[in-house]
């Protein structure tokens, strides 16, 4: 197997659609001695009614791969910025990843698109999670307190958004659902920026 296999957790910022007013994550896989490199993004089929179909829960999400030169032209011609982070990994837990990532791919549109429990965030720190979760040593659940020092998720959103204004409304509202309630640290990862605060303490 090659042995040139590197991860980056990707983040991008905000856009002006409602689907995009919390940026956006993706996984990035690349092993360049087999001219290998994408980005595993998580897409939806042609939105109708963007603002009822969020709300209501109709939008159905999957683990897609796009070519990551594509992947950043989308977003550049779009004004939005992106930032790579590579991760810690070992050889065998990026294989693993990028493993994990197919078997995702291959379940198609598996999930309903929602904020705080499957937003893109959550589905490209998910994996990562399970990774660093198992591995000797490190308590993966206490570098997300120290880098995230909330208990609920409505507090790691009011972070980055008013909640006054009418997005900040709709986001605690609508797509948090029980935004008060005390979880575990996991669940506090809902940003993109949160996540890449969690990774880059893994160095």
């Amino acid at each position: 197997l090659p042995t040139d296999v590197y991860a980056y957790y990707v983040v991008v910022t905000p856009g002006e659609k409602m689907s995009a007013i919390l940026g956006h994550a993706a996984v990035r896989m690349s092993c360049p001695s087999q001219g290998l490199d994408y980005c595993f993004t998580i897409k939806t089929p042609e939105i109708k009614d963007e603002a009822i179909d969020m709300l209501f829960g109709r939008l159905r999400i999957g683990v897609v791969p796009e070519e990551t030169e594509m992947f950043r032209q989308d977003y550049i011609k779009d004004g939005r910025g992106i930032t790579e982070y590579r991760l810690n990994l070992t050889l065998d837990e990026t294989r693993q990843l990028w493993q994990m990532l197919d078997e995702q791919v291959a379940r198609g549109l598996y999930m309903n698109l929602d904020y705080v429990n499957n937003s893109c965030t959550q589905v490209s720190f998910e994996n990562i999670y399970e990774l660093l979760r198992v591995r000797s040593g490190m308590n993966i659940d206490q570098v997300i307190r120290e880098a995230i020092p909330v208990k609920t998720r409505r507090e790691a959103v009011l972070n980055y958004f008013d909640q006054s204004t009418w997005w900040g409304f709709l986001l605690h509202s609508c797509y948090s659902f029980y935004p008060d309630e005390e979880v575990s640290p996991r669940r506090l990862v809902v940003m993109p920026q949160d996540a890449a605060k969690v990774l880059m303490k893994n160095r």
